[in-house]
């Protein structure tokens, strides 16, 4: 997603997106998550609270 992200901060538009499962499963992406601005750090840090909630 972050590669999304970096397209459209290099003013390009995306028109849809979305990823495919290893069982050939579509999940379509909203768009408006691409908004240019970049999530990799936001990602970590939740990833960081959502794994010490599971061990509380």
């Amino acid at each position: 997603m972050e590669i999304l992200n970096q397209y459209t901060n290099t003013g390009h538009k995306v028109l849809s997106a979305h990823l495919i499962d290893q069982n050939a499963r579509r999940t379509n992406l909203p768009l408006e998550a691409f908004d240019g601005e970049p999530i990799g750090d936001w990602m970590r840090q939740l990833q960081r609270e959502y794994e010490q909630a599971l061990r509380s």
